[in-house]
């Protein structure tokens, strides 16, 4: 009989497999473990949230009713400001000061500045009105600056503040027109039109220029006959002074909420409009608890936003919105311990899961390792061949800009390059968008140069950062030193592209510095056959072409002429009298005018023009895509510019410099290199002939003749003034 097989060892064989063929499946196990912790401890958080927001909706309740009983005290002392004008005729400024004291501002009214009492007057009434209050002999105005309406100015009506208690610091305020800030202006006109009290909040006072203090301006219409009349038209007939009083908001709350409350929940307050729906957050901020300068400077912790209680409180005819956020956790500390401990184990149990399950797929992210580290091998080999076969600067700039991306997923960089006296590095090549590069003005910019080693930094808050960033360095950063033979030709500086990605590895680092000495090695190479060739076809002396590059260059300029049915000059220089510098000075002397020369024809030339060094002290000049007149206009233009040169040799003046110049055009002159140069030759010697320190354009005797036996037309020239 034959025994049944077990299948049971097979199947515990193929649940091992899982995390190799199924990466996602230990971050599923996780998830569903996850997602059971937060099931089991989701009652117990609401329940506390419920308890908390129950808890300190009652504190801001509170909060709120003090704020409002405190305003409405302060409401009460402008109806009893009203009282007294209306019980009166005649107030004087000793009767006001006497009810101010009375009332005890100080310390029964913390955070009013002051109470006031402003009349209307009529413009064609302002003078009297300045004389009679000038004229005023109470003790009160002793002292004071000499009282005028302000601001100057000629407006129909003026309410004027005219009692000011206390006057002290609000001396500034005295004589002050309401009605000339629109701001003040408004708050009037509602009080006047309704008879009930009126307030614009976000004020800053005369006294608290220098300072952002917000204040509140409470104001209250008095008419004739007392108490207030029962139509708008009425109230605008009869209406004939002010009072009013200032608040500042922050002292207002000092002085009404304890600094154990403040302590516990941040308060805010907003003034809002009258639009319906409008939140506490969408008007004019006018205190928060936790500004600077106010009883509590610590904000209220941004996870407690969600227990904001929002108050609406009655501020005149205006409207104040309270928002008040606790700055201490209201759940209590025990509740979240159980909490805590319920979910610290299910999460416990959760990550050793995670871990059996990653412990078994290592050896797959190995695998993808070694097959990165591959990539980055045949890319980096890839970069070697392209840069060693590229022929110009450009194509190497070109092959770095297109590999690294490749090479260094999510950075971003820069390859700097030195100018030919290696004093300053300019950006050569870029890939991504790194910030803040700017040049290499001198080696000690970048710390990779003046180390001549990588410079890696993983924080750039306490690194020692290089110099050659424009603001604030990036958080994760790499420079190496391009060289070759000893000799500095750049850096090569990398950067990641977002501030959140991981610093430099050593792996990646190993490959920054390989892709630097690749790109050193290759720009070497071609500096090098660039400076050969430079040397091949440029004069050392004056750095201009020399002859052999002229005549190859004009043999290529006179098959595009033909193709193109253009025109072009060629210009003979001479200098004048070259041996008398020689004789005079000695041969570093003539050196010296030959180098000036070199100098002032390349800057006169175009970027497509031929400036030659032809031998000896001999110059010629191809101009491009140019007519006769031209010519001789750019000639006349240059032997100008050669009177001017200031030559020294020795630290000794060589004094007046001058050259002679022949002209020759093409096709009118010849068509061919020889004819063209021995015409232009011909017409040189005709201005030396003829006095030197001029031009002459060389006139053929007929279409198509050779220059010997030619008549020339000598152009006499004179220094530009």
């Amino acid at each position: 009989m034959t025994a049944p097989v077990d299948a049971k060892p097979d199947v515990i064989a193929r649940l091992r497999q899982l995390p190799m063929h199924h990466r996602w499946l230990r971050w599923a196990v996780l998830a569903a473990s996850l997602a059971f912790s937060a099931a089991s401890t989701y009652y117990f958080s609401v329940q506390m949230r419920q308890e908390a927001r129950s808890r300190f909706a009652t504190i801001a309740v509170g909060v709120a009713n003090d704020v409002q009983s405190r305003i409405r005290a302060y409401g009460d002392v402008l109806f009893a400001l009203r009282g007294l004008f209306d019980s009166s005729d005649k107030v004087t400024r000793d009767e006001f000061h006497r009810f101010a004291q009375a009332l005890s501002l100080g310390e029964r009214y913390s955070g009013v500045t002051n109470i006031s009492f402003a009349p209307r007057v009529p413009h064609a009434r302002k003078l009297q009105f300045e004389r009679a209050v000038r004229a005023e002999t109470s003790p009160l105005v002793k002292g004071l600056p000499e009282f005028a309406i302000k601001p100057p100015g000629e407006r129909a009506e003026y309410l004027v503040l005219t009692y000011i208690e206390p006057m002290g610091k609000n001396v500034a305020a005295w004589g002050l027109d309401l009605n000339a800030d629109p701001l003040r202006r408004s708050v009037i006109e509602r009080a006047r039109d309704t008879g009930q009290m009126a307030s614009s909040s976000g004020v800053t006072l005369l006294r608290d220029s220098s300072a952002s203090v917000s204040s509140t301006l409470l104001r209250l219409a008095l008419y004739r006959g007392g108490g207030v009349p029962g139509s708008v038209e009425e109230r605008e007939r009869l209406y004939w002074g002010m009072v009013g009083s200032t608040v500042r908001v922050g002292e207002l709350i000092e002085a009404t909420l304890s600094k154990e409350v403040l302590s516990r929940a941040q308060l805010q307050i907003y003034e809002v409009g009258n639009a319906p729906g409008e939140g506490a957050a969408g008007g004019t901020l006018l205190f928060d608890s936790a500004a600077p300068g106010a009883a509590a400077t610590a904000p209220a912790p941004a996870e407690f936003s969600g227990h904001a209680v929002t108050h609406r409180l009655a501020v005149g005819d205006r409207e104040w919105r309270l928002r008040i956020v606790p700055r201490k956790d209201p759940v209590d500390l025990l509740d979240k311990a159980g909490t805590a401990a319920i979910l610290a184990a299910l999460l416990a149990i959760s990550a050793l899961l995670f871990w059996l399950m990653t412990s078994v797929a290592v050896s797959e992210s190995r695998g993808a390792e070694l097959a990165q580290r591959n990539h980055e091998g045949a890319v980096l080999n890839e970069l070697g061949e392209k840069l060693y076969s590229s022929l110009t600067l450009q194509a190497v700039y070109e092959v770095i800009a297109r590999h690294l991306p490749r090479l260094l997923p999510e950075t971003a960089g820069a390859l700097f390059v030195f100018e030919s006296l290696r004093s300053s590095a300019a950006v050569a090549a870029q890939w991504g968008d790194p910030a803040g590069i700017g040049e290499i003005s001198t080696p000690d910019d970048c710390q990779s140069l003046s180390r001549r080693l990588l410079h890696s930094v993983s924080d750039s808050a306490k690194a020692q950062n290089c110099r050659h960033f424009r603001g604030v360095p990036p958080l994760h950063y790499s420079c190496a030193p391009l060289s070759a033979q000893g000799d500095l030709i750049g850096v090569l500086h990398v950067q990641r592209s977002r501030p959140s990605s991981p610093r430099f590895s050593e792996a990646e680092m190993y490959l920054v510095k390989a892709v630097a000495q690749h790109a050193g090695l290759a720009l070497a190479n071609l500096k090098l056959r660039n400076s050969l060739r430079d040397q091949s076809i440029r004069d050392h002396l004056t750095g201009l072409y020399n002859r052999r590059f002229l005549e190859e260059s004009l043999a290529r300029e006179l098959a595009r002429a033909r193709r193109a049915h253009s025109s072009f000059a060629v210009l003979m220089l001479d200098v004048d009298h070259f041996k008398r510098f020689n004789d005079q000075f000695g041969h570093e002397a003539g050196d010296a005018v030959l180098r000036a020369l070199g100098r002032a024809i390349k800057g006169s030339c175009r970027r497509n023009d031929l400036p030659c060094r032809f031998g000896g002290e001999e110059f010629t000049v191809v101009l491009i895509d140019i007519g006769g007149k031209e010519a001789t206009q750019w000639g006349e233009r240059f032997l100008s510019r050669v009177r001017s040169l200031d030559v020294e040799s020795r630290e000794q003046n060589l004094g007046k410099i001058t050259i002679s110049a022949g002209v020759a055009l093409y096709p009118e002159h010849g068509e061919d290199i020889e004819t063209l140069l021995q015409a232009a030759d011909i017409a040189l010697y005709e201005a030396k002939h003829s006095g030197r320190d001029r031009l002459v354009v060389y006139r053929s005797i007929a279409v198509g003749a050779k220059p010997e036996g030619a008549v020339m037309d000598t152009q006499d020239l004179k220094p530009e003034k």
